[in-house]
């Protein structure tokens, strides 16, 4: 009887201690980079720059072992716009204004950004612990990291109509 209590307790300590390392890597760090664009001027050697009508932004994933079998489309608001896997990067086009782009997995995260025309952003997918299965988060990101990460990672297929 002891060991099964024992056990039991092992097994909720590891359950709760997994969701609250998922809570804590959901949480923004306050220090975490804007979606500052590029402008139009200048720009990453990989990507061509954004057209004057529209703003640009690039969904990138760095390959790694956690969450590696874990895919998602990345929606902006209802419509799907793209589909990361691991290692993946997209470029999506954009009218200018508010978006509210996001990925669902175990949860849903949401990243509201508001862009310009002829500019280029970055949004990097990032890969955290749930309960279940593995979290997507979307957060802003900038050329440099974008830049050190394209070596490593492809562009993704584009979506079928």
């Amino acid at each position: 009887m002891r060991k099964l209590t024992r056990a039991l307790l092992v097994s909720a300590a590891v359950v709760f201690g997994a969701a609250g390392l998922a809570m804590a890597q959901d949480t923004p760090a306050a220090d975490a980079p804007a979606a500052a664009p590029i402008g139009t001027g200048a720009g990453s050697s990989h990507i061509m720059p954004a057209p004057s009508d529209k703003a640009q932004i690039i969904f990138f994933r760095k390959s790694g072992f956690l969450g590696a079998a874990i895919s998602a489309h990345v929606k902006d608001g209802e419509t799907p716009i793209g589909h990361l896997s691991n290692g993946q990067y997209f470029v999506a086009l954009v009218d200018p204004g508010k978006h509210s782009f996001s990925v669902k997995t175990e949860a849903t995260d949401t990243l509201e950004m508001e862009v310009e025309p002829g500019e280029t952003y970055f949004v990097e997918e990032t890969v955290s612990m749930g309960v279940i299965v593995y979290r997507l988060n979307l957060q802003p990101s900038d050329m440099a990291k974008f830049d050190a990460t394209y070596p490593k990672i492809k562009l993704a297929k584009p979506m079928k109509p």
